[in-house]
Parts: structure tokens; C-alpha cells; sequence
């Protein structure tokens, strides 16, 4: 199968490129850096030829990139005009390369609504790169209903290539501020070579009509997530308490606090990795434990993701708040440093997805005898 490439000398393009070569695809090539111009319709048109199927990835790629009238242009009617070539040459298919800065969330934008994010999340970029994608998929959509022609729309998250890794691990370990400064990326990616065989599925898979689907790898992009408990005294020295819950290293703990007999409670969120993966009504594995004179253990279990624990006046309860099931529960203190079964004390139906109503902000309402 021909195939028209746009943008096959970029970082990506060039990849993808290279796999669709080794799949057998004779690739037509358009590119900036031969002097083309995706604004030239009837030079894409000529380059279509007598190609399959386009895969358009030319674009201006980011807000930085040029006024934003110059990224509107092209990546508006660059693509415009990747569809009419399409069209033209009568092609089976148009692989169109769009953004997760669709959603309006990408370089401290915004906030998305839920996790996990997926591809029926409202659009709501408004900067120029990610609104250009925005309209570049809208123009997909209508080019479909009114030709018939299957289109397949892709949002790729940071795309990452082999030698990344290496550097962003050196850069996080030299300066771990870099990973959530200017602004955290939520630690999304994908792989480049993961995208070229997200294009090659494009072009192969049955299908009818328009589509849209975001790259993503199924882990995150962040440091470890240390657990442990760690003081820190008056001079700044941080030590590690290094304890260990029924043979297992401690998980990343969300709250810890010293009673008046000198125990140690603390609270695990949820043994997933990594922790978005909890972050749901249905996830319930985070737990209390103790450590006291007979060591360290779990005393309550099957919590969703455990929050702060506070006492009650009377030393006879502890209250724990679970985010993500929004409620607030307590469990009766036994002698032992041991608790009781669980109860509810409230439920909470907030609309915020990353609060849920259920944080150390409703702590002090709750405690009761």
C-alpha cells in the first residue's frame, strides 16, 4: 500500500515512517525540510498521487512555534487540505494526528474532570496549538459524514523516544522539582514506537466513519514512589523509620500521627501502582496500621484510600476519611492498640473528583463520641 506521509522527516514522523516502511508500506513523503508547504493544496494533492491512505502529521507543534496565526493556518488548514487530497486521490483512509491539549488540561492549563481520562472528556482547549487540534478534529468528523471516507484521529500524550529516558531520569535525580515545575504533566506518555504502531493499526483495522483515541502508556511517567515514614529533626536531618507491615516494606503513607502513650498510626492510601489507579469510588485497599510496643501492623483494613485519622476527645474512637469512597468512617479503639469493625458516619456525594468531600478538611465536624 501507498501511503502520503506528512511530516516524515520529524521526530515522529520519522519514526513512524521507518515502522510503516518495515511493515511494507511505500511511503510518499511531505515535508517542511524538502520545501513543501502544507498551505500548497495542489502540491499535496500532486503528492497524494495515487496513494491509499494519508497519515498527516505536519503541524506546527506547540504554542511556542510560531505567532498563532501561523499555527492556526497550518494546523487548521493544513489539515483541511490533507482531507481534500484524501479526497481527491481517493483514499481509503486519513490518519490525522491530533493532541491531548484538546482537553484543555496540558502545561498548566487546567484540570481534568475525572481520572482516568478518556476520550469522551469535553474539549476545552482554548491556546492556540491545542485549539488548532481541536478544530483540526472537528473538520475530520464533518469530512467523514459528508465524503464516507474513515478517518482515525490521534492524541498522543508526551511522546517519548528511546533516549529520553535516560536524560529525564538523570534531569529528576539532579533536580526533582523539574518533574512537577513549571507545571506537572500528571506524568502521561507514550513511547514513539508505541505511536507508529498506533498508526499502523490505524490503517489496517476494519472500520467506518470518524474516530478518536488517546496514546498513552498504561504506567506514568514519575519517580518512585518511596514509602516509609520519615522524621525530620530540628536541624533539618532527615532520618527513615523503616518499617515493615506483615513482611512487606511500608507503601507511601498519606498521614501519620503519635498518640499520648507514644504509638505510631498511619495510614497507606492503596497498595496500587501507581496511586491513580485508586483513584475511583470502587478501589478500597488502603489501610490504618500501629506501631507500638508490639511492632507494627495493619489494624483496620479495606479502606478507600485512607486519608487523615484523628481521636476522638475521649481517646474511644478514631476517625478515618476515605477520599475517593467519600465517606468519613471511625472504629472503636480497643484495648491493644486494636479497633473494632467499621462505621459509618457520613457519606458524601461531592461533584469534585479529586476531593470527593471526603479530606482532613472534615475532620473537625465529624468527631463525636
Amino acid at each position: 500500500m501507498q501511503v502520503l506521509v506528512t511530516g516524515h522527516r520529524g521526530s515522529i514522523g520519522a519514526t513512524v515512517t521507518e515502522h510503516l516502511r518495515r511493515r511494507g508500506y511505500a511511503i510518499n513523503g511531505f515535508d517542511v525540510a524538502d520545501g513543501d508547504d502544507l498551505l500548497d493544496l495542489d502540491a499535496r494533492t500532486r503528492a497524494a498521487g495515487e496513494c491509499a491512505a494519508i497519515v498527516h502529521l505536519g503541524a506546527l507543534p506547540r504554542d511556542t512555534a510560531g505567532p498563532p496565526e501561523k499555527i492556526m493556518a497550518v494546523n487548521v488548514l493544513g489539515t483541511w487540505h490533507a482531507l481534500l487530497a484524501a479526497e481527491e486521490a481517493r483514499a481509503s483512509r486519513v490518519v490525522h494526528f491530533s493532541s491531548a491539549q484538546v482537553f484543555g488540561f496540558a502545561e498548566g492549563e487546567g484540570s481534568p474532570d475525572y481520572f482516568p481520562v478518556d476520550d469522551h472528556h469535553p474539549r476545552r482547549a482554548k491556546r492556540p496549538y491545542g485549539l488548532s487540534k481541536r478544530l483540526a478534529e472537528d473538520l475530520g468528523q464533518a469530512f467523514s459524514e459528508r465524503t464516507g471516507l474513515p478517518s482515525v484521529c490521534l492524541r498522543p500524550v508526551w511522546v517519548c523516544h528511546p533516549e529520553d529516558y535516560k536524560r529525564v531520569e538523570e534531569q529528576r535525580r539532579a533536580d526533582p522539582s523539574s518533574e512537577w515545575e513549571p507545571y506537572w504533566a500528571r506524568g502521561g506518555f507514550v513511547d514513539v514506537r508505541d505511536v507508529a504502531d498506533a498508526v499502523a493499526r490505524a490503517l489496517e483495522v476494519p472500520l467506518e466513519g470518524h474516530h478518536r483515541a488517546i496514546l498513552c502508556a498504561a504506567d506514568i511517567a514519575g519517580s518512585p514512589e518511596y514509602g516509609g515514614i520519615f522524621c525530620i529533626n530540628s536541624s533539618g536531618l532527615v532520618t527513615s523509620e523503616n518499617i515493615v507491615v506483615e513482611g512487606e516494606d511500608l507503601p507511601p503513607t498519606n498521614f501519620v500521627v503519635i498518640d499520648r502513650t507514644g504509638a505510631t498510626w498511619f495510614t497507606v492510601m492503596t497498595r496500587l501502582r501507581p496511586r491513580f489507579n485508586a483513584w475511583r469510588r470502587d478501589v478500597a485497599d488502603g489501610f490504618i496500621g500501629v506501631r507500638d510496643g508490639q511492632g507494627a501492623r495493619i489494624v483496620a483494613d479495606g479502606l478507600g484510600y485512607a486519608n487523615e485519622i484523628a481521636f476522638s476527645p475521649d481517646g474511644r474512637w478514631v476517625y478515618v476519611n476515605e477520599t475517593y469512597r467519600q465517606r468519613v468512617s471511625r472504629f472503636r479503639r480497643l484495648p491493644g492498640n486494636e479497633l473494632g469493625d467499621r462505621e459509618t458516619v457520613a457519606e458524601l456525594r461531592s461533584q469534585d473528583p479529586f476531593i470527593s468531600g471526603a479530606d482532613h478538611r472534615s475532620a473537625s465536624t465529624t468527631l463525636g463520641p
